[in-house]
């Protein structure tokens, strides 16, 4: 599974590591200025890099339970909390919507 991070939040850090503490002024320099001290081209590439990086459509993620179902108790089955879906395999997950079977739904 791909981590997700905040594109800001790794400039940030990139940005903790100068003398400096505001993203937007480095930021202003690397792009002002086309013959810079060696470690800000290096801090200003690294910049750069990370704003490059594709982003992915990313969805938070949905918590749920299975829920008994009282009429049908020979099978076993479940519904989603959070879709409703029916399912005779309990999984980690609902196959329907995803959510991740931890308890932490309100259905």
């Amino acid at each position: 599974m791909a981590d997700l991070i905040s594109r800001a939040a790794a400039i940030d850090a990139i940005v903790s590591l100068t003398a400096f503490q505001d993203a937007e002024y480095i930021k202003s320099i690397c792009q002002k200025q086309a013959d810079i001290e060696d470690w800000l081209g290096g801090v200003c590439d690294a910049i750069n890099a990370v704003e490059d990086v594709n982003t992915v459509d990313a969805e938070p993620v949905r918590h749920g339970r299975w829920l008994r179902l009282d009429e049908a108790p020979e099978w076993d089955q479940r519904r989603c909390s959070e879709c409703g879906d029916i399912s005779c395999c309990q999984r980690n997950y609902c196959p329907n919507c995803g959510a991740k079977m931890d308890g932490d739904g309100d259905g």
